[in-house]
């Protein structure tokens, strides 16, 4: 529902199609499921005359994630990490997170770590590209990383950081 709630971290093109699908949708579906309850909320929010039909009914983790978890162990490493999972970006707030750690780090605020972005390019990743050529090497990204390597990833991270504008 970022779509409608804030507009701006889309494609005007996508934001039309995001609205009709979901105008669509609840009007031919007889139940819709929703992550959380939050976005049970925020749907509700913004079409209350469908409250009979929505039923929030949280996901979870794979098995086979739960499964590498179980078998993994964490590694020594040398440096502190802070990770972000998820798409990179506009709404994700990532350009943001990358020019605050550097801030961060020339003022001496926060220890000198690594930021770990694991996800692939959405829509506004020029803004966010560009701030990760000028974090230089505190930037890694991490593309199409197997289950296996992101229960790694996670293990291996000092921090996890969700700098979303909303979710």
């Amino acid at each position: 529902l970022d779509v409608m709630y804030h507009p701006e971290t889309y494609s005007a093109r996508y934001q039309y199609y995001f609205e009709k699908i979901l105008r669509n949708s609840l009007i031919q579906s007889d139940i819709i499921f929703s992550d959380t309850e939050a976005s049970k909320n925020d749907l509700l929010g913004l079409f209350p005359h469908y409250e009979s039909k929505v039923v929030a009914l949280p996901t979870g983790l794979s098995e086979e994630f739960i499964d590498f978890v179980d078998s993994s162990s964490k590694k020594n490493k040398r440096e502190s990490t802070m990770l972000f999972v998820g798409s990179l970006s506009k709404k994700k707030n990532i350009a943001w997170l990358i020019n605050t750690v550097i801030t961060g780090i020339k003022s001496g605020a926060i220890p000198k770590l690594k930021l770990i972005l694991v996800g692939n390019a959405g829509f506004g990743f020029n803004d966010i590209y560009n701030a990760m050529k000028d974090a230089k090497d505190i930037v890694v990204w991490k593309k199409n990383l197997s289950k296996k390597e992101l229960v790694e990833t996670y293990l291996e991270s000092d921090v996890v950081v969700l700098p979303s504008i909303s979710e």
